[in-house]
């Protein structure tokens, strides 16, 4: 099992890819994601894929390092 700073590193890798699968594959099974600033709350990982999907088309320079 990765340890919690493994696991940060790898979510923020993959979102830097733009890699949907790997993103959600860093979360647990019976996850949520809220987002409050932007009224977001999303259950279950199908949801968290749509989302980034969305995110990653809409913003194409996405990036963590920025």
């Amino acid at each position: 099992m990765p340890t919690l700073l493994e696991l940060a590193k790898a979510h923020a890798t993959a979102e830097d890819r733009h890699d949907v699968a790997a993103t959600v594959a860093t979360f647990s099974k019976d996850c949520a994601y809220t987002v409050e600033a932007f009224g977001i709350d999303l259950k279950g990982k199908d949801q968290i894929a749509q989302h980034y999907s969305g995110t990653f088309s809409a913003f194409p320079d996405f990036s963590t390092k920025k």
